[in-house]
């Protein structure tokens, strides 16, 4: 019995303690457990915390407006931009009509004369110059105005008002209104919208700017291409030639200019619907990328990476000797082009009185312009634009001065027609380019509005040579003085300067202007819109 007990008692002893031991086991491993569950939770929390800091940091380095896209979403972003590229294509087809007047001024000073015998074809002639001139009041105003009330609405107000002038001047026989309709109205409109799906396009694609210019100004030469198969087809489609001669001058009959109301109709129909196709597809991005590929430079020599920071405010850029620079260049270089735009049919019926060929002529010709400027701008983005255009008016200055000894050709005179819309083509594709370059993104669309000027003047003093100096000077003299204003831009080109510091000197004109346009009514702020 007393063994029994002690026996108990022991075995009692040894639970206890055995109690204990698992006791103080359970006890370590909860207290180990509690310190690698917090110090797992301080490393993630820790871990959290950088990964917040670092994603702070870059979203501080982000200029305002961008985000950092996704492969996908930067993919969507750019299919958006083609988009809108294809639209400004669309809607310069129907600016491009523009060169259409050397192929219907014909027709249209026939048709004006049943009303007016005193009216001729150089007055007529007028219209062009005038057209251009109307364009380039408004592109700058065309901007400010898209900025405000956004560039898709602006483009179908612009395409609307084009078809609507065009329409109605079907049924103006006076002169004086034919100007003002489908010369000064319909330029008015084409600047207005102009260069505003260029500007939509260079957000998209901000380091590929001479291939979005010259792909959406390429349409600009596409658009007589079409529409003057268009015109011929309703107004002269048996291609009879202009048998009525007054004062040297041969017009079409009755039977062929009467068709003029109906072409101009049912050309302004066409327009409306081109045009509000593209303009549909015209819009802005709402945030820009902040993707490095976004602003990646394009591959191109060395000698032209270098990034110009650009102007603060449009006089900055307007007071600059490179600003002067470029209305010169463009003065010189397009005279030529601008004089054969406007009397290459009533030159070509002096040499070879062919409608058809000299409609066709016109038509391959607008084609060569619109594919040079893709051409062309392309070389720009990979080789700069001194190199180009250099290479471009030497070709230019090689033809013009021998047009009039090859005219009566029909081979060379084709040719040599369509070097010349080569040359301008590329002319109105670098000088676009090289501005948004110069100038930065800011006011560089503004400028152009500037430099455009060139191509107004050389447009109004082609005219008034053509109208009052071609008996005194002959073609072939007119041919040589475009050969002389080629000299005159390509000498410029090589002394202009493609990378100017505008940092280095700011006026006190240009700081007031700064503080103006800062304190101005959102106009400054807006414009980021486009």
């Amino acid at each position: 019995m007393m063994q029994t007990q002690s026996n108990d008692k022991e075995f009692t002893t040894i639970q206890g303690e055995h109690a204990n031991k698992t006791s103080e086991v359970l006890h370590k491993d909860s207290t180990s457990s509690v310190n690698v569950l917090r110090n797992n939770t301080q490393q993630e929390t820790n871990n959290f915390i950088e990964k917040t800091d670092l994603e702070m940091a870059k979203a501080e380095t982000l200029e305002p407006g961008t985000v950092m896209m996704t492969p996908e979403e930067f993919k969507s972003f750019k299919k958006e931009g083609f988009r809108v590229v294809l639209g400004g294509i669309l809607v310069h087809l129907v600016l491009g009509t523009f060169y259409m007047w050397g192929t219907i001024s014909l027709y249209v000073a026939s048709w004006l004369r049943a009303e007016d015998p005193s009216i001729d074809i150089s007055i007529v002639k007028m219209v062009f110059p005038f057209m251009n001139l109307a364009m380039n009041i408004t592109m700058y105003y065309g901007l400010v105005l898209g900025a405000k009330i956004g560039p898709r609405r602006l483009c179908m107000i612009g395409i609307s008002l084009i078809a609507l002038f065009t329409f109605v001047s079907s049924w103006i026989t006076n002169f004086a209104g034919f100007l003002m309709l489908y010369g000064i109205g319909v330029g008015l409109a084409n600047g207005l919208i102009y260069m505003i799906p260029i500007n939509c396009g260079w957000k998209y694609f901000p380091q590929k700017k001479g291939a979005v210019s010259g792909w959406i100004i390429g349409g600009f030469g596409f658009g007589s291409f079409i529409f003057n198969y268009v015109s011929l087809a309703l107004i002269n489609p048996s291609n009879a030639s202009p048998s009525a001669i007054s004062d040297g001058t041969k017009y079409f009959t009755q039977d062929i200019y009467e068709g003029v109301p109906k072409m101009l109709r049912i050309l302004g129909a066409c327009y409306l619907v081109v045009g509000l196709i593209g303009s549909l597809l015209i819009k802005t991005p709402s945030v820009l990328p902040a993707n490095p590929e976004y602003k990646a430079p394009p591959k191109m020599a060395k000698s032209v990476k270098k990034v110009n920071k650009g102007v603060e405010t449009f006089f900055e850029g307007f007071f600059t000797i490179n600003c002067l620079m470029l209305v010169s260049i463009m003065f010189g270089g397009t005279f030529y082009g601008l004089t054969m735009t406007n009397n290459y049919k009533v030159y070509g019926m002096e040499k070879i009185p062919d409608d058809l060929f000299l409609t066709t002529v016109g038509s391959v010709g607008s084609a060569m312009n619109g594919c040079a400027r893709v051409f062309w701008a392309t070389l720009s983005d990979r080789f700069g634009f001194k190199k180009v255009m250099s290479i471009l008016l030497i070709i230019q200055c090689i033809f013009c001065p021998t047009y009039d000894l090859i005219s009566s050709s029909k081979g060379a005179f084709f040719l040599w027609y369509c070097v010349a819309m080569a040359t301008e083509g590329g002319l109105l594709a670098l000088l676009p380019a090289v501005t948004g370059r110069v100038f930065g993104p800011k006011k560089g669309s503004q400028i152009y509005s500037v430099v455009f000027f060139g191509l107004t003047t050389a447009n109004l003093a082609a005219f008034f040579v053509s109208k009052y100096g071609q008996k005194s000077l002959g073609w072939n003299g007119i041919f040589w003085l475009s050969f002389g204003f080629t000299i005159f831009a390509l000498v410029l080109t090589i002394l202009f300067d493609e990378y100017p510091d505008f940092t280095k000197k700011k006026p006190k004109k240009i700081e007031n202007q700064k503080n103006l346009e800062d304190g101005s009514s959102g106009e400054t702020k807006s414009e980021n819109k486009i």
